[in-house]
């Protein structure tokens, strides 16, 4: 169990220069909710040493349908925030869209079907 503080955050703009840079691979998170995620953790660990927190990169860019098979981009975190490597106070929480990458594999219900395991 654990607290996930943030579901599916998506940086903002004000025009285009400004989305161009946040969209750029794993800027979002370096930059504005790594130090989001640490200010929390801190709080989640002054409560009781146990707290866990879930994070989550941002929802976009997480996939690009370029090419035959589609890019994944990297989530942009270097360690968890507010901790290291191994933290047992950490839980990765990615949201990956994959029939957003490439519709062909997923079932008629949206899910990777049992073909594409």
């Amino acid at each position: 169990m654990g607290f996930d503080p943030f579901n599916e955050p998506t940086p903002s703009w004000d025009g285009v220069a400004e989305a161009l840079y946040e969209i750029t691979e794993g800027h979002f998170e370096s930059t504005q909710l790594a130090p989001l995620y640490s200010r929390i953790q801190e709080k989640y660990l002054a409560a009781s040493k146990d707290n866990v927190m879930w994070f989550e990169p941002g929802e976009f860019p997480d996939t690009m349908p370029i090419g035959p098979e589609g890019v994944i981009f990297s989530a942009g975190f270097k360690k968890p925030p507010g901790g290291e490597i191994g933290s047992p106070n950490h839980v990765f929480n990615d949201h990956t869209y994959c029939c957003q990458l490439n519709p062909k594999i997923c079932s008629a219900n949206g899910e990777p079907g049992p073909e594409d395991a």
